[in-house]
């Protein structure tokens, strides 16, 4: 669902512009102070979310940095990534646009646990067993609204998300929640806690297979 506070961006005519919206839910109204002023619809109109992709380029890194979890137990390491195209005509100056997830979300709970005695300062995700590994968790390319077919100018086997100042596992569960790419692992994932005190943790996760479309 969109929250108050999301921007898109929008391609149109050669030209990107930015629209916010200050509702939340299922659907959205979105406005601009410097948006189009003049719609033809037999020109292309496509809108992208997060409004960081202004080419049409999505990327789902293979390291990134979370920032927002202080006080949070349901952590979104990055937003979801998706493409809008327009799903109809302009009534009252509102096109309504219909908007398509580009990515799979992936989710990791973990309970806490007493032997995490240092701040958690990283977690990877790789593939259990890399040579039954297919696709790629992380990416960067293009995506067809149409068919959501990826075409990569890169992609990666793993993910690792750095937490700063660390999380606090001794204490407190977590839900973790990424964007990742299009993948089969028939064997599941394998996970990594790094602390800041340099211990590692790990497991195997999602033992009888996990894949996103």
């Amino acid at each position: 669902t969109w929250e108050a506070g999301d921007e898109i961006a929008v391609l149109y005519d050669g030209s990107i512009y930015k629209y916010s919206t200050s509702t939340a839910g299922a659907t959205a109204t979105f406005t601009s102070e410097s948006g189009i002023t003049e719609y033809d619809s037999s020109k292309q109109l496509e809108a992208y979310y997060p409004s960081s992709v202004t080419d049409g380029v999505f990327e789902i890194p293979s390291e990134m940095t979370v920032s927002d979890f202080a006080g949070k137990t349901t952590i979104y390491a990055a937003k979801p990534q998706l493409i809008g195209r327009p799903g109809g005509v302009v009534t009252s100056g509102t096109l309504p646009v219909h908007f398509k997830n580009v990515s799979s979300v992936l989710e990791l709970a973990f309970d806490a646990c007493p032997k995490v005695t240092s701040p958690v300062a990283s977690i990877s995700i790789a593939p259990a067993d890399e040579a039954s590994f297919s696709g790629q968790l992380s990416f960067k390319g293009t995506v067809d609204y149409e068919n959501l077919k990826l075409t990569a100018s890169s992609e990666g086997s793993s993910i690792v998300l750095n937490f700063g100042e660390g999380l606090d596992m001794n204490a407190n569960g977590y839900k973790i929640k990424l964007p990742v790419g299009r993948f089969d692992s028939p064997a599941g994932l394998y996970v990594t806690l790094t602390t800041k005190a340099g211990d590692k943790f790990a497991k195997n996760v999602y033992k009888d297979g996990v894949s996103s479309y």
